[in-house]
Parts: C-alpha cells; sequence; structure tokens
C-alpha cells in the first residue's frame, strides 16, 4: 500500500514538472517588439529575415563584425558595442538558429553552410573587409570563415572558440541534455527556465552578472518558434573539428588558419598582445582571448 501510495506522489510531482515545464513557441513578432527595436535591422538572407546591428562610425572601412555563440544572440555584444562604436564601425547579428532570427530553412546546420551563409550577408551589407571576432560556435564560424576567405577576413579575434578538440571542455547543461538519444527530441517542447539559468550561469566567470533580466532574454529567445528544433538539429550535427595535431600548439601558443592553393593548413605561433582599441573590453566568458594571433 505505501509504495502505491509514494508511486502516486511520484507521479503526481513528475507530472507537475512536465506541466510546469511546458513551454509553447513564441511568435517572431512578438518578440521582435521586446528584443529587435532600434537600432536593429533586418535583411533578406538565404530566405531568412536576418536581425542584425550595423553601429558607430559609418565611414570604417573595416568593420567589425562580432559573431556570438550556441543559444545566444546579438545582445550578448552589448559591452563591446558600446566600447567600441565611438571608433569603429561594429556589425552585429543573430545567427540562423538562434536570436530573433530564426532556423535555416533548410535546416543544414553545418559550418560549411554557416560559411556561405555569413559571406552572404556580408555582401548585402556591402562589406569587402572585415575583422571578425567570434565566441564558442561563432568563433568555430570566424576561423572557418577566414581559412575559406582569407582576403575578406583580415584579422580574428577568437573567445573560446568551438572546432578545436579541447578535452577539458565541459559544455552547459542544456547543450549534454540536447545531445541525449530520445531524451533531445523533448527539449523541443519540454523547456524548464531552471535548465536555461543554470546553462547561462556555467558559462558566465561572475555569477551575480547572471539576473533574471538575462536569464529572461536567453529563455525567451530560445522559445521562438523554430529555435528549439533548430539548437538541438545544431548540437547534434556530425562536428567539425580541427584535427588533433593542429590543435596542439602547447602553452602560450595559438592557432593560424591559412587557405592555399593546395588547400588548408594551420600554423601555430606565439601570441602578441591585441589593438590597443581593444584593452577597452570586458567580457563575461570564463576563457577569455587576452591575446590575438600574428603569423
Amino acid at each position: 500500500m505505501k509504495s502505491k501510495v509514494l508511486f502516486l506522489l511520484l507521479m503526481v510531482v513528475a507530472g507537475g514538472l512536465i506541466i510546469f515545464s511546458l513551454h509553447a513557441d513564441i511568435p517572431a513578432a512578438e518578440l521582435k517588439k521586446k528584443y529587435g527595436g532600434p537600432p536593429s535591422e533586418y535583411v533578406a538572407v538565404s530566405g531568412m529575415e536576418v536581425h542584425y546591428r550595423d553601429e558607430g562610425l559609418a565611414e570604417d572601412t573595416l568593420p567589425l563584425v562580432l559573431l556570438h555563440g550556441t543559444s545566444s544572440s546579438l545582445h550578448t555584444w552589448d559591452g563591446w558595442v558600446d566600447g567600441l562604436k565611438d571608433n569603429h564601425r561594429v556589425i552585429r547579428l543573430d545567427l540562423p538558429g538562434f536570436g530573433l532570427t530564426g532556423p535555416f530553412p533548410d535546416g543544414n546546420y553545418g559550418m560549411a553552410h554557416y560559411v556561405s551563409f555569413l559571406h552572404s550577408f556580408l555582401e548585402k551589407l556591402g562589406v569587402r573587409r572585415c575583422i571578425i571576432a567570434g565566441n564558442s560556435l561563432g568563433g568555430q564560424i570566424a576561423w572557418s570563415f577566414g581559412a575559406e576567405y582569407p582576403h575578406l577576413a583580415t584579422k580574428l579575434v577568437l573567445i573560446d572558440a568551438a572546432g578545436i578538440k579541447n578535452e577539458s571542455y565541459q559544455p552547459p547543461l542544456a547543450f549534454r541534455v540536447a545531445r541525449i538519444p530520445v531524451v533531445k527530441h523533448s527539449l523541443a517542447w519540454l523547456t524548464p527556465r531552471p535548465l536555461a539559468r543554470k546553462s547561462v550561469e556555467d558559462v558566465y566567470a561572475i555569477p551575480a552578472r547572471v539576473d533574471d533580466k538575462l536569464v529572461d532574454r536567453y529563455f525567451e529567445l530560445t522559445l521562438r518558434e523554430g529555435n528549439r528544433k533548430a539548437m538541438i538539429d545544431r548540437l547534434n550535427w556530425p562536428e567539425d573539428l580541427a584535427t588533433p595535431e593542429h590543435s596542439s600548439c602547447g602553452e602560450g601558443r595559438t592557432v593560424c588558419f591559412r587557405r592555399h592553393a593546395a588547400g588548408h593548413s594551420v600554423t601555430c605561433c606565439h601570441m602578441t598582445p591585441l589593438w590597443s582599441w581593444m584593452a577597452v573590453v570586458t567580457s563575461p566568458w570564463k576563457n577569455v582571448l587576452k591575446k590575438a594571433c600574428r603569423c
């Protein structure tokens, strides 16, 4: 009898947790009112209305392009933009699958597809040369783009960039859940807000910066129609990783990616200080790139 009562209580608790975690998609139009006001703009690229912001000195011929990480959005760069826009042109965007941009129409989340998309986006904005800074997924897109289009990306700033094997890396909790067979599919409709908070806390070195407003933004943009499935698809896409010998550069060294007529090459080089205009930048991430590669 006691076991039956305990079972029923557990079922009631489990059912309550499921109901508490059920969330419907939020229409993009509704989210645009909250997160896509001025200075936000939208441009049609690859069948999507891409959400972006182009701020700072319009006459700057070498803009800085900022690429966010998985499940993030262009808002993650607010602090950087505030520190740079007085002296530079700064372009940032919601990458496909995230933020207000929403999913790729064809469901392709391969790295080559992201690189092709970024090239089309920059063409639409008339950007012929730029500096690209990327965090996590954005960092992988940045170095992949630099290898494919070295004449367009003159410099790279890589912050905890994905795509290079790192045995010590521990993904946020939500990313780990999204890779569990069968269970991962439930994230398309079952999205606990505490899971969103924990995942944000996992990538912030200063817990005090993770407040309710920040968690609300991450959580609500994740609920943008199509984004949850896109996140699952991206996190389960076959990995585009540099080979181990290309990433083992040793202490105080980093990786430079180049593309030649014969193909790609990777060079390990010593790091030199970032440009002086980057000194004003602060970052909430644990692994902050404090030096830039000049090979």
